[in-house]
């Protein structure tokens, strides 16, 4: 059985690290280019541990760490224009980490390919697909007429409420 409590407890652990990593850019005590490639390691590795809780309690093969290439290909190229804005002085640091915990955010998305694995699904929560990016707790059940997008949060985003309407059954 998929664990999803420690989904979740993955997304505090490298939400926390994501504040810590900002912080040492607001003293100074990190450049712009160090942030970086050091998100670009959290994100690897909240990505692979979000895989692994999906397959718990067995352990992935290394094939199924093939589907993280193109999710965290996807990361990197947006990290790219972070860092950027990071860099022009865009962002204040309070919003540098609001942005980077939407990163971490997108990690749910290894979680879920993994647990609904061969199943074609239209979408993933942490997928960014809709206007919450995945970070409303939203998630797959599935159940003897098919598979339920079932909303995590009262306060959902429209998308995601639609989703629980919609695809409520899901049958691929």
């Amino acid at each position: 059985m998929p664990d999803r409590a420690t989904s979740e407890r993955l997304i505090d652990y490298y939400n926390d690290q994501v504040a810590e990593l900002t912080r040492q850019l607001a003293d100074g005590e990190i450049e712009v280019g160090t942030w970086q490639i050091t998100m670009r390691q959290l994100l690897r590795d909240a990505f692979a541990d979000q895989l692994r809780a999906g397959a718990a309690p067995e352990r992935p093969d290394s094939s199924d760490y093939l589907i993280l290439g193109p999710l965290l290909r996807s990361q990197y190229e947006y990290l790219e224009g972070f860092a950027r804005d990071i860099a022009a002085g865009y962002m204040t640091f309070d919003q540098i980490t609001a942005r980077a915990r939407l990163y971490v955010g997108a990690s749910r998305e290894a979680y879920w390919l993994y647990v609904t694995r061969g199943v074609k699904l239209p979408a993933y929560p942490g997928a960014g697909s809709s206007e919450c990016l995945g970070n409303c707790g939203c998630e797959w059940v599935e159940e003897a007429d098919g598979w339920h997008w079932v909303r995590g949060k009262d306060d959902s985003c429209p998308t995601c409420i639609e989703r629980e309407i919609i695809w409520a059954p899901y049958s691929p």
